[in-house]
């Protein structure tokens, strides 16, 4: 979109927003483009439509194209590709939260605070969600996540503590990725401001170099597992004093399961074993000496093809 699109859009979203807002009754004096209210995505696009094919009159009373006429043809037609993949329905085509009132059950369900279910820890899982939105998705928790812990503090002169623990960070909090811009930014400001309003960031990764320096020049304690990559090695030993230095040496030789504590939270460097989770996560590799050699299984093919073909399971 062009730099005419985006001023346009701009201007069209919060007209868009203040007529949901009148319409559920919401009583906000003043609209911005960051205001949190439910919308039609379809509203907005009906406008882009108009305008896109809209005729003026023109001289000797026949009509011409309007001024952004076929201006947003090619927009549509992206918009309209997504719209009809299924993968992109969590986005576009919501089912359960469908008005603004419907917000506080959402964050309720976010923070583990819904009535009667109450929850200290909240797992979200993106991995269905399509990689080249799931920067978008995940830039937007940690916004909101942080927007109501500021907001939080503002209203009720206390912090709420949130601790937000981001996994395979390197995947979405890449510094050299693109499509990772906007969650990586969401997440430096909660490692840059977060400890302000009570919002704290773990940053979970095999390849601490590949992660945002930004984030790990904020953090103060490592827990350090085994680390085989030299490159890493280095990396993660220039993130420590000067004084620990030494204790990198230490990474290659951990077994599964342990690792180091050093940082603010212990007074000296400490090495330690993490108790077996129970339920144990189904994260282990596939025994291919096991499957290679037993009898094999027939392969329900059907049901596999069926579901990836409906994105459903």
């Amino acid at each position: 979109m062009n730099n005419l699109g985006w001023k346009l859009f701009n201007a069209l979203f919060p007209r868009t927003l203040e007529s949901f807002a009148r319409r559920f009754a919401l009583g906000i004096t003043k609209i911005t483009i960051d205001t949190p209210v439910f919308f039609d995505f379809n509203a907005i696009l009906k406008e882009f439509r108009e305008l896109d094919t809209q005729m003026v009159p023109g001289a000797a009373g026949k009509e011409k194209q309007g001024p952004l006429f076929g201006q947003f043809t090619r927009l549509l037609m992206r918009i309209d590709s997504r719209l009809n993949d299924r993968r992109y329905d969590l986005i576009f085509k919501p089912k359960t939260y469908l008005t603004s009132a419907s917000m506080e059950e959402l964050f309720r369900r976010l923070l583990g605070e819904k009535q009667g279910d109450r929850k200290k820890i909240v797992v979200i899982d993106l991995s269905p969600v399509p990689f080249d939105v799931r920067g978008s998705v995940i830039s937007l928790i940690l916004r909101c996540i942080f927007d109501f812990a500021y907001w939080y503090r503002r209203v009720k002169k206390a912090r709420h503590p949130i601790a937000v623990f981001a996994d395979e960070a390197h995947i979405y909090l890449n510094e050299r990725d693109t499509t990772s811009e906007a969650a990586r930014h969401s997440a430096e400001r909660i490692a840059k401001e977060g400890r302000k309003y009570g919002v704290s960031l773990t940053v979970i990764s095999q390849r601490p170099r590949e992660v945002s320096s930004t984030i790990l020049s904020q953090c103060n304690s490592f827990l350090c597992l085994r680390i085989s990559n030299p490159e890493d090695q280095s990396y993660v030993k220039s993130l420590l004093p000067d004084s620990v230095r030494g204790i990198a040496s230490l990474f290659s030789t951990l077994r599964r399961g342990e690792c180091v504590l050093l940082g603010d939270s212990v007074l000296m460097p400490t090495r330690i074993r993490i108790d077996i989770p129970d339920p144990k996560p189904a994260s282990d590799d596939a025994s291919f000496y096991r499957h290679w050699t037993t009898d094999p299984a027939d392969i329900d093919f059907a049901a596999v093809l069926k579901a990836w073909r409906n994105q459903e399971a």
